[in-house]
């Protein structure tokens, strides 16, 4: 026996129906207005290209929390297997570790995505060449300061 012959032998049809329904509303609405992009801007707009996708988007993933709030959630409390641990029963170690690994790397990778911080100021002295920027490196390569070479 397969293991999707399994679970839809274990499950509610309803439930099932609900999760792989769901899923492939929004896998379907993601590839249908991703390929067809220029002919829908073409026809619409671009904002309203947006709005679409937007609204789609959203309805497609509420009907995914729909499904798994109140379709597979109590079905999983009355059908075993259905979940990977019981409802009220303390998370598996490995579980734990594998969540926390995650949420490291995650946050690592988060982090790389942030711009550098750093002051965007410059100094000027009184005849308008400039003398340093805020990590006090001497910028005469900037086009303020060939502009003002130039003018002398």
């Amino acid at each position: 026996m397969s293991a999707s012959a399994k679970i839809l032998s274990l499950s509610p049809a309803n439930a099932i129906k609900w999760s792989v329904g769901s899923w492939s509303l929004f896998i379907a609405e993601n590839y249908i207005l991703s390929e067809n992009r220029t002919a829908i801007i073409a026809a619409v707009g671009d904002d309203n290209y947006h709005y679409i996708y937007g609204l789609c988007s959203t309805l497609a993933v509420s009907s995914i929390v729909y499904g798994y709030q109140y379709k597979i959630k109590p079905a999983s409390s009355s059908v075993p297997g259905m979940m990977l641990w019981a409802k009220n029963a303390p998370v598996p170690l490995p579980a734990r570790i594998a969540a926390f690994v995650s949420m490291g790397l995650g946050l690592g990778l988060v982090s790389q995505s942030v711009p550098k911080l750093q002051i965007p100021l410059e100094y000027r002295n009184g005849n308008g060449n400039i003398s340093a920027t805020a990590n006090n490196e001497a910028s005469a390569s900037s086009p303020a300061a060939a502009r003002t070479a130039a003018e002398n």
